[in-house]
């Protein structure tokens, strides 16, 4: 703070407390921490809150070439589809659920009059040359959470941004969360040293063949039921060595829950 130059008094009175000082100083025409804004608006990537939205890779795949990387994206990670086709239709009110409230209904309405709905077709090409299409909806919740993160991890890739997720493991395979994990660890896919910061409950993942010990943290709760953050160096394990999944288990680490045998929950 005291390096910063310009109305820092003004700064602070101006930032309301439900609002941030770095976007208060922003919109007060601060020079100095533009770079800093522009690092969080522009740099700063944040995916996988509440349902995966597909939106991002279909309107990448509008794009012939980037269509192609997202299915090789996904045949590299032995999903088995060989094209995605996307078709346009005009919005049909009719379309959606009986029990939904009018009033939802007509504000989806007012917003989707005279627009068209992309619906995504994903194409498995038998052996006999014959096309097979399934809408995405109704492939597995595994596939079609690839398909969405498909478009933020090339655009991260490409671009050297800094991705971050919260439990990359759901619906997906271990190996393929390696698969996407070391994606970011290699310098031919991630030559913009990208980076991608997840939060899992997958154990396997602790591994030091995919992670060095300083990308690992760990959350814990502490007597006041706070969370704590802290990483694995400070339990120092032996480096190239140590099963680290054994290790945490084993509660060597810390960060385990505390469970309660069923019969104290039930009060016997």
């Amino acid at each position: 703070m005291d390096k910063l130059v310009g109305k820092k008094q003004l700064w602070q009175e101006a930032t309301r407390p439900n609002a941030l000082f770095l976007s208060t100083a922003i919109q007060l025409n601060n020079q100095q921490l533009q770079p800093v804004f522009e690092w969080f608006s522009d740099t700063l990537h944040v995916a996988g809150f509440g349902r995966w939205l597909p939106s991002f890779s279909v309107e990448l795949c509008k794009q012939e070439e980037a269509r192609g990387e997202i299915v090789s994206f996904l045949r590299a990670a032995d999903i088995a589809i060989d094209d995605i086709e996307l078709e346009k239709e005009k919005f049909d009110i009719d379309a959606l659920p009986d029990d939904m409230p009018n009033l939802v209904k007509d504000e989806i309405a007012r917003k989707l009059k005279d627009k068209s709905i992309v619906n995504v077709k994903t194409v498995h090409i038998l052996d006999s040359g014959k096309k097979v299409f399934f809408d995405l909806e109704d492939e597995s919740d595994g596939t079609q959470k690839i398909f969405a993160l498909a478009g933020p991890w090339l655009d991260t890739l490409e671009h050297g941004y800094v991705l971050i997720i919260d439990e990359l493991h759901d619906n997906l395979h271990p190996l393929i969360v390696r698969f996407l994990v070391k994606m970011f660890n290699n310098l031919e896919t991630n030559p913009r040293n990208a980076q991608l910061i997840f939060t899992t409950h997958d154990t396997s993942i602790l591994d030091q063949k995919v992670f060095r010990r300083d990308q690992i943290w760990f959350c814990e709760k502490n007597e006041s039921r706070s969370t704590v953050l802290f990483p694995l160096t400070d339990v120092m394990p032996r480096k190239k060595v140590e099963n680290l999944e054994r290790g945490y288990l084993s509660g060597r680490y810390g960060a385990l829950p505390y469970v309660r045998r069923i019969k104290t929950v039930m009060g016997c």
